[in-house]
């Protein structure tokens, strides 16, 4: 293709380059060449197309982000660091990075790293190929930011690089696709990072404090257990509103999912014709005498067994749970950790209760 331009009064712009069968019915399209990209423009362009021998090679895109530290959004990069990302779990591949995409498809000049942006931000193109010579490329955004508070969470974008690598975009706690630096809620508990480090938990200071209610050393923030029972904070919503800031079972004025004496879990049942989802509440945990089991809707009876840390089985009974409650009895275990398998015939589940 000699020359390419926009053509906009032309089918409002939209253009493909590609290839076609011979029904009209399959197509392959040129990267960054369909209608969805229209308009755009080339010149002295040329693509190659080969028939597909079985085996494909993928190229991902990215974004790399840097804190401006200063020097007018120019920074340095660590390319290497970004391979991971674009290459994804492919084996016996390598990856080169380019300034254009035709250095990229033509395996041209490749970028030496640390590299320097020279603009703000950049798309530079990845090229992932394996050793057949088969290959993909893909795009790879550059950006350096102002580092304050990006989320308006209260904690500074450059300490929400958890990972200390310097790139803000491949930190996601909570694995939902937002980078932590852009997400309110980084651990995905239901409650907002601002409320977990100035809020609930943290005294209601105002201010930024380090809160680890469990002591595991991962501040609540970004913990999705931050009582460390077992049970998803964001779990721990017995009356099911879409908050685990206003449950608390056994009255004692602390939000359950702060709270280690109160295990909320959940159970999938299968029934006849769906699948219902039942919450098991245990509670006192620790517990000195009677552990209530409550919210059993599945069976009239469970059976109850108890082991310790070194598997040895201490106590085994059935339960009657008629009412949706059982009662178990622990006062003639010793004090320590033991782990209680509750089974409803069809479902089981093993929870960490602690004896005092």
């Amino acid at each position: 293709m000699q020359d390419k331009p926009a053509c906009e009064l032309w089918n409002d712009g939209n253009a493909i380059l590609g290839i076609m069968n011979e029904t009209g019915q399959l197509a392959t399209v040129a990267p960054g060449r369909n209608t969805s990209d229209s308009p755009w423009i080339t010149a002295t362009e040329a693509w190659r197309f080969s028939a597909f021998q079985g085996t494909t090679v993928e190229a991902y895109n990215t974004t790399y982000t840097l804190c401006d530290t200063g020097n007018g959004g120019f920074e340095i990069f660590n390319l290497d660091l970004i391979i991971p990302d674009v290459i994804g779990n492919q084996s016996n591949v390598t990856a080169t990075f380019h300034e254009t995409f035709l250095d990229a498809n033509n395996n041209l000049s490749p970028l030496a790293t640390p590299y320097m942006n020279t603009s703000n931000p950049q798309t530079i193109y990845a090229r992932v190929e394996d050793a057949g010579g088969l290959y993909a490329t893909s795009e790879v955004t550059l950006s350096v930011i102002n580092c304050i508070d990006n989320d308006n969470d209260g904690v500074d974008t450059a300490a929400e690089d958890v990972n200390g690598d310097g790139n803000l975009n491949n930190d996601d706690t909570d694995n939902d696709g937002i980078p932590n630096y852009l997400d309110s809620d980084d651990d995905d508990d239901h409650v907002d990072t601002a409320l977990e480090i100035t809020g609930i938990g943290a005294g209601a200071t105002g201010a930024y404090i380090f809160i680890d209610t469990d002591g595991d050393g991962i501040e609540n923030y970004l913990d999705n257990d931050d009582d460390g029972d077992g049970a998803l904070s964001a779990q721990e919503d017995s009356n099911e509103n879409g908050t685990p800031l206003d449950d608390d079972i056994n009255n004692n004025n602390i939000p359950d999912f702060l709270d280690p004496e109160v295990v909320v879990v959940v159970i999938v049942v299968l029934d006849t014709e769906d699948v219902l989802q039942t919450e098991l509440q245990l509670f006192p945990n620790p517990v000195s005498n009677i552990l209530t089991i409550s919210g059993i809707q599945s069976a009239s009876e469970i059976l109850v067994e108890m082991y310790t840390v070194n598997g040895q089985k201490v106590l085994a009974r059935s339960l009657d749970c008629a009412n949706g409650t059982a009662g178990l009895n622990m006062e003639q275990l010793d004090n320590g950790l033991y782990f209680l398998r509750i089974s409803d015939g069809n479902n089981t589940v093993t929870k960490k209760i602690i004896k005092k």
